[in-house]
């Protein structure tokens, strides 16, 4: 199928994405014999389904990356499927990034001088610049869709090996539909008569009840916390040594508006955050305040309008008061003095 009869075929059911840059991926994608398929560091759903459901789709020898492991939500779609942590001793053709915008986001792994394709819906990052070929779509909900869309497009048969993850990804960064639009609706229900009666693993997946650790994590970041106050809004900060997601959203829970929670990880502090929508339009989490945090500590940042991750380098905030580094990090980006909540 060529490049016009691709776009056409796109144009017709795929509104939002750029329908050419589907043409230009696809032929990359399927002229690949080794690609390896790069998620984002501590791999959640949305990018370890949509390597996953990649990997099912192409008809290569495919290998899935994931930097700094898989987090701890995600661990159950891993499965027997064989993954590596770096591109070390790789012998791959092509590098496709999944659900990530930045090298800082994929490190160890470097595709400098490599064949690389992108399919992300984050705000655009350095790999944009350095890709061959790039689909993204910072409207998408997940990068599992964008994975649907190209295969939709170039008519690739969708089997349950490739339906299931992606699926997955698409609940996953949606809230599990709760904060879909139209087409993410759309696509799980054309996705889920694929799963091939997978529907009790989905309720599996997303069974509410707390993993080993996490509910001690959700208590202690509770009981850590700082809590701060500009105007109506309040901030909460704290610290656990793990599920920093699931501490953030009891944070969230307990009713502060941004949600900060960082641990110490073997060579860098890990902020992971949380926040309602009003709090993103005064200083978007995963655009612009993560990011700035991470830079200002030798470090990266990135994510979503009310989520995000930022990485800091541990000798830029070594001795230093984590929590009010993080707090002035935020007074910066929303022009706002925060104070103790009891004053």
């Amino acid at each position: 199928m060529d490049s016009r009869s691709l776009a056409q075929r796109y144009n017709r059911g795929l509104r939002h994405a750029d329908s050419m840059a589907v043409a230009d991926v696809v032929p990359r994608l399927e002229a690949a014999d080794r690609p390896l398929l790069v998620t984002h560091q501590h791999a959640d759903r949305d990018s370890l389904g949509s390597a996953l459901g990649l990997a099912a789709l192409l008809d290569a020898d495919a290998t899935i990356c994931t930097p700094n492991g898989v987090a701890g939500p995600a661990q159950s779609l891993v499965e027997n499927t064989e993954m590596v942590g770096s591109s070390r001793d790789v012998d791959a053709d092509v590098i496709v990034v999944l659900d990530a915008p930045s090298t800082e986001r994929i490190a160890p792994v470097d595709p400098t001088g490599e064949q690389l394709v992108l399919v992300d819906h984050h705000t655009q990052g350095d790999l944009a610049e350095m890709a061959t070929a790039s689909l993204i779509d910072e409207d998408a909900r997940s990068t599992a869709e964008l994975v649907y869309r190209v295969a939709t497009a170039a008519d690739w048969p969708l089997t349950s090996a490739a339906a299931f993850p992606l699926v997955v990804g698409i609940l996953d960064d949606t809230g599990f539909l709760q904060s879909a639009a139209p087409d993410q609706i759309r696509y799980v229900c054309e996705l889920l008569p694929l799963i091939d009666g997978r529907e009790g693993d989905l309720a599996e997946l997303f069974d509410p009840t707390p993993q080993p650790g996490e509910r001690m994590a959700r208590l202690k970041a509770t009981a850590r916390a700082r809590f701060y106050r500009a105007g109506p809004g309040v901030l909460g900060i704290s610290h656990v040594g793990g599920f920093e997601t699931a501490a953030a959203h009891a944070l969230r829970e307990a009713g502060v508006d941004c949600a900060l929670v960082w641990s110490e990880q073997s060579d860098h502090v890990r902020v992971v955050g949380r926040c309602s929508a009003a709090f993103a339009d005064t200083a978007s989490l995963g655009e612009e305040l993560l990011p700035a945090l991470g830079t200002a500590h030798d470090g990266s940042g990135g994510g979503h309008h009310t989520a995000g991750v930022a990485r800091l380098d541990d000798e830029a905030v070594r001795g230093a008061d984590r929590t009010e580094a993080i707090k002035r990090a935020v007074e910066e980006r929303t022009g706002s003095q925060f104070h103790p909540l009891d004053e």
